[in-house]
């Protein structure tokens, strides 16, 4: 756990130096205006998903790379399905 909370990139960048792979080639996917924040600072592609625990906003408002409204939009946009 670090002293910095998201939106902060510190976070995502300890994720990605303790894995070994850089930020450019990174994907956050988030349920939270906080998390597309913080991996948009941290230089990380982002995924918003419109479930979880989010404010109730809505998270195109977020600006995300890419926004999924269903776990199935979320494992084709990863790749994972047809």
């Amino acid at each position: 756990t670090l002293a910095q909370k998201k939106p902060d990139p510190a976070p995502v960048l300890h994720a990605c130096a303790a894995l070994g792979i850089a930020p450019d080639a990174t994907l956050f996917v988030g349920d939270d205006r906080r998390d597309v924040e913080a991996g948009r600072a941290a230089g990380v592609s982002t995924i918003a998903v419109g479930w979880g625990y989010s404010s109730g906003e809505n998270p195109a408002d977020w600006q995300p790379d890419v926004l999924v409204q269903t776990p199935a939009q979320l494992a084709q946009a990863l790749g994972f399905a047809a």
